[in-house]
């Protein structure tokens, strides 16, 4: 290991390769700390805790994409675009002002979470929930297989389907899985 995090890791598959696949968290890391080509952060800028957390989570779950930043885009959105991949929360820290990532994941205890309700809630500006016709009963994910080639793969909720009598369908991009 390099300093707090490892840059690649590799993993093989049923076949004779071995694949090298980079960290998200790692490439996040990259992206805010890079003095020539990143937004230049020092490294004590970023909530070890909570990236070391994260990164060890994601190697745990043999987590690992190829994406390349093309300066196409802001590196925050290419940061972006990782969270999205991930399903991560890179933040401020308004009190220690670091940088800090949080996974979404089912690793929290119920029993402590707020619970909102009329006692608690002063005001509510604004309430709507969505309509029939509204609700998505059709997805499609676009991600990029080990051969470079775009896939894509659809789903259905055959009951919403059913109860709308028309397709509303929405899709995702995944091109560094």
């Amino acid at each position: 290991e390099n300093g707090i995090y490892a840059a690649m890791y590799a993993y093989q598959q049923d076949t004779a390769k071995t694949f090298v696949d980079m960290n998200p968290i790692h490439i996040i890391y990259q992206c805010l700390t890079d003095v020539d080509w990143g937004m230049g952060y020092s490294s004590a800028d970023i909530d070890e805790t909570t990236f070391r957390a994260a990164a060890l989570k994601l190697y745990n779950e043999r987590f690992g994409i190829s994406l390349i930043w093309e300066k196409q885009m802001s590196i925050m959105q290419f940061v972006q675009i990782i969270c999205d991949h991930i399903n991560g929360a890179l933040q401020l820290d308004l009190k220690t002002g670091k940088f800090k990532i949080k996974l979404i994941r089912d690793d929290y205890d119920i029993n402590t979470l707020v619970e909102l309700n009329p006692d608690n809630i002063l005001t509510l500006d604004s309430f709507q929930r969505m309509g029939l016709g509204e609700l998505v009963n059709m997805m499609t994910v676009t991600y990029t297989d080990r051969n470079q080639t775009k896939q894509s793969v659809t789903v259905h909720d055959l009951a919403t389907l059913e109860a709308q009598g028309s397709i509303v369908s929405t899709s995702r991009e995944y091109l560094g899985i």
